[in-house]
């Protein structure tokens, strides 16, 4: 939980609007064992998924590279 919030405050730092965390989750595994999960939201309106694809962006999932990238020219030019 604590990296969670600091990966967070991290991106916010960076100028990107981001939910609070998620109260953690303990889900319980197809192996038998416990698994603990925590979220939040990066907020999604234009200004803030552009400041997130300058600022922070993706590098290692093409796909999400890829939708980034579309996402992001069509909303640059919807504000022009």
């Amino acid at each position: 939980m604590t990296f969670l919030t600091q990966v967070k405050i991290l991106i916010e730092f960076l100028g990107v609007e981001c939910s609070n965390v998620s109260e953690p989750r303990i889900e319980n595994a197809k192996s038998g064992l416990n698994t603990v999960s925590a979220y939040f939201w990066i907020q999604r309106n234009k200004e803030n998924i552009i400041k997130f694809r300058d600022a922070v962006g993706f590098r290692l999932n093409k796909i999400k590279i890829d939708n980034l990238e579309r996402c992001y020219r069509i909303l640059k030019a919807s504000l022009s």
